[in-house]
């Protein structure tokens, strides 16, 4: 054979190995590329995938946000059929696409009440929750009869119940002792609403309601109360404890409606009732005069929980000072008094929780004592 058929020869015999080494190489290649480029398709799928469900759940999540207070609970309770109610647009099954692939979603939602058993003009909050679910294309394991993995995008929020009636600034509770404690045989509750949703005389205020209820007592049947205006935003009614208990605390809730039924804020104080009725008040009350003084005098309080006796002195009636914040004697002598000039004085019982009695009342002047009986002639024995 000659040189140069044999070159010829080895050079192809040369290009074939290289060929099937390259062909090796590049299997090689593809064997180790395809796992990694599956994952990759897989990945980028899912994040597709997820990238929608986080889309459903954000536009749910947003009309949600648009119904009204009272219809949230409507989306859990079976009252409406999701598919049609509003539109639809609470549809639980959501139909989509993925790249050119349609692909179905399921919308689940979760709604709770806090407090659970509010009424509708009570204060409460809702916490919803959006769980859009989908089952991703490409199965955990290779396994044809391995179960598809299912992708969840949850969002939640919290809604607040609006009131869009007039707002209640302030309710005052009268009469009430030095601990804010409820005294008396009744008490007056004054309601105070915002001067903007008043209106003019009122104008936009259809009605206020007191609603009043025992803490303690879970039994008592709350009383409804309707205040009466005394003035521009300022409503008054009065509640009468007749049939409360001592020494539990009552709560009043305040609520104003416009005069196109739309509720305002309520607004609640609590106080305790430390009792029912007031102590009696004294009895014999008499004032002896003196020179430059007055002795006050009367009857021991019958009070079981007496505490002390309030006086007071003034020129008249209208016009009176406290004399004496602490008195424990059924009596005191008022001295460093200008003879032949009227004092007026009023006492009053207060017990050990701060009631206190009706005011008694009385006056004297002062004066020099005179003896008016003249002495006998004096005799011998």
């Amino acid at each position: 054979m000659s040189t140069s058929v044999r070159a010829t020869h080895d050079a192809r015999g040369f290009s074939f190995v290289e060929l099937l080494v390259t062909i090796i190489i590049v299997a090689i290649f593809f064997a180790a590329a395809v796992p990694i480029f599956a994952n990759a398709v897989k990945a980028t799928s899912a994040d597709q995938m997820r990238v929608v469900a986080q889309s459903i759940a954000q536009q749910k999540m947003e009309q949600i946000r648009e119904l009204e207070f009272d219809l949230l609970i409507k989306l859990t309770d079976g009252s409406v059929d999701l598919t049609t109610w509003m539109g639809g647009q609470f549809n639980p099954t959501v139909l989509s696409y993925t790249g050119l692939s349609a692909k179905t979603y399921t919308a689940t939602y979760a709604v709770v009440l806090t407090p659970v058993n509010a009424s509708a003009t009570d204060a409460q909050y809702a916490q919803v929750t959006v769980d859009v679910s989908w089952v991703d294309v490409f199965k955990t394991s290779p396994a044809a009869d391995a179960p598809k993995r299912t992708g969840h995008v949850i969002l939640a929020t919290t809604v607040s119940r609006q009131f869009s009636g007039p707002a209640v600034n302030n309710v005052t509770l009268s009469p009430v002792n030095g601990l804010k404690q409820l005294v008396g045989a009744s008490t007056t509750i004054t309601v105070y609403i915002s001067p903007q949703d008043a209106g003019t005389n009122n104008s936009s205020v259809g009605s206020v309601k007191v609603v009043v209820a025992d803490v303690n007592n879970a039994t008592f049947t709350p009383v409804t109360l309707i205040a009466s205006a005394v003035s521009t935003g300022v409503f008054t009614t009065s509640w009468d404890q007749a049939s409360a208990t001592a020494n539990d605390v009552y709560s009043f809730t305040a609520q104003a409606t416009s005069t196109s039924q739309n509720p305002g804020n309520p607004f609640s104080v609590n106080a305790k009732l430390v009792t029912g009725q007031n102590p009696d008040p004294i009895a014999n009350f008499l004032i002896a005069r003196g020179d430059q003084c007055l002795l006050l005098t009367w009857d021991n309080s019958n009070a079981s929980d007496f505490n002390h006796y309030e006086l007071w002195r003034g020129p008249s009636l209208s016009s009176m000072t406290q004399l004496v914040a602490n008195l424990s004697a059924s009596g005191y002598i008022d001295t460093g008094l200008t003879n032949g000039t009227t004092y007026f004085y009023q006492v009053r019982v207060v017990d050990n929780d701060g009631n206190k009695s009706t005011w008694v009342t009385g006056s004297e002047l002062p004066a020099t004592p005179t003896d008016i009986t003249t002495p006998g002639t004096p005799t011998r024995p």
